[in-house]
């Protein structure tokens, strides 16, 4: 409100904050079963749909998931380096795709 001697006047406006995408993949991970960094654990916010595959070096799907939640624990637990293609629709309806590699140590 703002005040001018006998004026006064109000004045009001509506702001609009579209939900907020974010999507951290990790690069590493060793499962070892110590009790830290022992899965594959992809974290994000905003996230309405989410699928991932994971290959091997042959190019051989080892792990799927739809569902963030769903982490994967490295299989047999072979050290070596993985490929990832992840999708994710945002709460907003756009698509992103993230792909990258993923060490297990």
């Amino acid at each position: 409100m703002a005040e001018n001697g006998p004026c006064v006047d109000t004045a009001f406006i509506q702001i609009v904050i579209d939900p907020y995408y974010a999507l951290y993949v990790p690069n590493t991970f060793t499962p070892n079963d110590d009790g830290r960094n022992d899965n594959f654990e992809p974290k994000g916010v905003g996230i309405e749909s989410f699928e991932m595959y994971i290959y091997n070096r042959w190019g051989e799907e080892v792990f799927y998931s739809d569902n963030l939640d769903v982490v994967w624990d490295g299989g047999k637990g072979v050290t070596g380096t993985y490929t990832y293609i992840i999708s994710v629709v945002d709460k907003i309806g756009e698509f992103h795709k993230k792909n990258g590699f993923v060490l297990i140590e």
